[in-house]
């Protein structure tokens, strides 16, 4: 709600990645709004088994469809239509089949754009990963890691050192430190330990992979626009992706459209989040006339 209780006049919701959290969006979600005027309220949310969404209790199942109904069910008991829906890497995936599911909740409207921030497109478990650009920081690698290192950790700084140390990079190290909680809740003395279970990070990471989204491209569910955000340093976008997306574009009609973004890598958001800003200004600015 916007001061003296009203709503903005579009709603935007932001889904992190895998093993990320809404935290490390804040700061561009910030800027973002500031550049379109404070016209749109933009949600960041948790994905199941991320940040503060873990209650294992509520969560059978850990798959993208899955994640997309979270999605639904947030914008229910919000009582809101997302107007635009944005996913990076594993949440762009999440928003495309949103797109395709939230009709069948009939309470909740289809979101006019969906933005899709490279993403793996494809629905195979070989090559393409949708892991990060440099080979010893590949998603798979990531995970495997976690699952070897035992908590409690004494510090923020000791698991640095313990990845550090496995050979991945400092980057990776600290972003894995977001991903950190107290054992005991308010009591540092009792160590540090993750948030999430990893056996359930590793059926959303096979889930992603696995996830078909061709149809969704091909014909987006109601009039829907579906942009695609290419990172020029990025492993995801192979030729058989490149060509099968222009088929997309085809068959849609232009409304599945891929952008290209220099001097970016994966990390959209932080590698250059100006030029992304600029990209998504003005095709947000299309649903305020």
């Amino acid at each position: 709600q916007e001061p003296g209780g009203g709503r903005p006049e579009r709603t935007m919701v932001i889904l992190h990645g895998l093993l990320g959290n809404r935290t490390n969006w804040r700061t561009f979600a910030k800027k973002l709004r500031e550049d379109l005027g404070g016209r749109y309220g933009i949600l960041l949310a948790d994905l199941r088994n991320h940040g503060e969404s873990v209650a294992p209790a509520h969560f059978d199942l850990h798959t993208i469809d899955e994640a997309a109904d979270d999605v639904t069910a947030l914008a229910e008991e919000l009582d809101l239509s997302f107007d635009v829906v944005c996913g990076h890497s594993l949440g762009g995936k999440i928003v495309c089949r949103y797109l395709d599911r939230v009709g069948l909740s009939g309470r909740v409207a289809p979101p006019r754009q969906v933005w899709m921030l490279d993403s793996y497109l494809d629905s195979t478990v070989e090559g393409g990963q949708g892991g990060m650009e440099n080979q010893r920081d590949s998603v798979l690698q990531i995970l495997e890691m976690t699952r070897e290192l035992v908590p409690p950790f004494t510090s923020r700084r000791s698991l640095v050192e313990q990845v550090v140390q496995r050979g991945h990079s400092e980057l990776i190290a600290k972003w894995l430190t977001t991903n950190l909680r107290y054992v005991t809740p308010g009591d540092p003395s009792s160590g540090l330990a993750w948030t999430f279970n990893i056996d359930n990070i590793f059926d959303m990471y096979y889930s992603y992979l696995q996830c078909e989204v061709w149809g969704v491209l091909d014909d987006p569910p109601g009039g829907a626009a579906i942009h695609a955000v290419r990172a020029e340093d990025s492993s995801r976008w192979t030729h058989e992706v490149l060509s099968r997306f222009n088929v997309s574009h085809q068959r849609s009609g232009g409304r599945s459209q891929l952008h290209y973004l220099l001097d970016a890598n994966h990390w959209v958001h932080m590698s250059n989040p100006v030029a992304l800003r600029r990209l998504l200004v003005p095709h947000l600015e299309t649903l305020l006339e």
